[in-house]
C-alpha cells in the first residue's frame, strides 16, 4: 500500500500476546493486562511507541524470570506475499479513523 519493502528479518518474530497464553493460560491479553498479570505498573503513555517498548520488555524479562525462554522455534512468521493494507485485523494508527477507535478503546479500559 506505501510501496515499502520489508526487509525479511522482519518477518520472524516473538507473538508475546501467544506466548504469553501458552505460559500463563491468560486469553487474548493486551499489554496493560499481561503487567497486571506480572504484578507490574504501566509506566508512560499509552500507545507511544517507546513506552510501549519498554513497557513489553518488562513483561518479557518478568516472564523469563518465572521459566519462559524464548526459543527460535518458538518465533512466528508471516509469508512474503502478506500484505497489512488487505488484512482486516491491521489496524494502522496513522489514520484518523483509527485515532477515533484508540481514543474509544482507551476509555473503556
Amino acid at each position: 500500500r506505501k510501496n515499502i519493502t520489508l526487509p525479511r528479518y522482519f518477518r520472524k518474530f516473538f507473538d508475546l500476546q501467544r506466548l504469553f497464553t501458552k505460559f500463563k493460560g491468560l486469553e487474548k491479553p493486551h499489554l496493560k493486562k499481561m503487567l497486571r498479570a506480572c504484578g507490574l505498573e504501566y509506566e508512560g503513555k499509552h500507545h507511544s511507541g517507546i513506552d510501549d517498548c519498554k513497557n513489553i520488555a518488562k513483561i518479557c524479562m518478568k516472564l523469563h524470570s518465572e521459566g519462559l525462554r524464548f526459543k527460535a522455534e518458538d518465533m512466528t512468521s508471516f509469508s512474503e506475499e502478506y500484505d497489512p493494507g488487505t488484512d482486516p485485523s491491521f489496524r494502522d494508527y496513522n489514520t484518523s479513523s483509527s485515532l477515533l477507535t484508540q481514543v474509544k478503546f482507551s476509555q473503556e479500559e
